[in-house]
């Protein structure tokens, strides 16, 4: 799931939101997993929700060329082929 966080203008300038706390709080309340690789050290100790969800569902990834490689599947003896995807 892809999803994009509000920002507005007000008095001509731009205003976001943290979007950490927002892709957080969606991964938490689908039950998601979080694919990135900020470790969200300055949420860890926000909330009990966010702690367990950042030391369980986060899961790092790196780029070779065009293709995609979770870092997860270095850890397991054999890993699902879908993990690894063609990026165009």
């Amino acid at each position: 799931m892809l999803t994009y966080t509000p920002s507005r203008t007000l008095n001509q300038e731009r205003q976001t939101v943290y979007d950490d706390r927002i892709i957080l709080q969606l991964a938490a309340d689908k039950n998601a997993v979080v694919i990135s690789n900020d470790q969200y050290r300055d949420l860890m100790f926000e909330n009990a929700k966010f702690k367990k969800l950042i030391e369980t569902r986060l899961l790092p990834y790196v780029m070779s060329g065009n293709i995609f490689l979770s870092l997860f599947m270095f850890l397991l003896s054999t890993y699902p082929h879908s993990l690894i995807h063609m990026v165009t």
